[in-house]
């Protein structure tokens, strides 16, 4: 059995996701860079293999609504 992690590729966080991730994990190594307003939540394997791609994002979803 396969198991995927569906989620957006952004955060609705203000603040950058690197800085998130030393605030909240201290002391947990971050294993590559983070985007400005990245998931934390690792997409790549619903990417890779299911051909995953978000259509909206958090960041955008309010504009693409109205």
């Amino acid at each position: 059995m396969d198991v995927f992690v569906i989620a957006n590729a952004d955060t609705v966080m203000s603040r950058h996701s690197a800085d998130l991730a030393a605030e909240v994990y201290p002391g947990v190594s971050v294993t590559r860079e983070l985007g400005e307003h990245e998931t934390m939540l690792s997409i790549d394997k619903a990417r890779r293999v299911l051909g995953y791609e978000p259509e909206f994002g958090w960041r955008t979803a309010g504009a693409a609504s109205g």
